[in-house]
């Protein structure tokens, strides 16, 4: 129960009240209900901190006891150059729907 108070109280920052607004700002430009979409940002927000707080609470070490895995430096080392080399392999490609940016986003302030 704490837990899920803390994962709640951390979701509440500047940064996720910004998209959360622009969420709800692109869906009423747009005519649609800004509900699902902002639920969904709020709801994997909140399940993304708690399973992060799960996982520095508990550790690693908890997971490969219950396992009875050896989890060696080497392993780590490795698995995270693996899992980098994804990201960034993932982020290279475009997503499917290019948009041009709106006209506000790119010209400059006179002056």
């Amino acid at each position: 129960m704490t837990l899920s108070g803390f994962a709640v109280v951390e979701s509440l920052n500047v940064l996720n009240i910004g998209v959360t607004s622009a969420i709800v700002y692109d869906n009423r430009l747009h005519r649609r209900s800004p509900v699902p979409g902002g639920l969904s940002f709020i709801t994997g927000l909140f399940a993304a901190t708690a399973a992060v707080g799960i996982a520095v609470v508990l550790g690693v070490t908890f997971f490969t006891e219950r396992t009875a895995f050896a989890l060696t430096p080497t392993m780590r080392y490795r698995g995270e150059l693996v899992l980098g080399v994804v990201l960034v392999c993932l982020a290279c490609f475009p997503s499917a729907a290019r948009r041009a940016s709106p006209r506000w986003a790119c010209c400059r302030l006179p002056g």
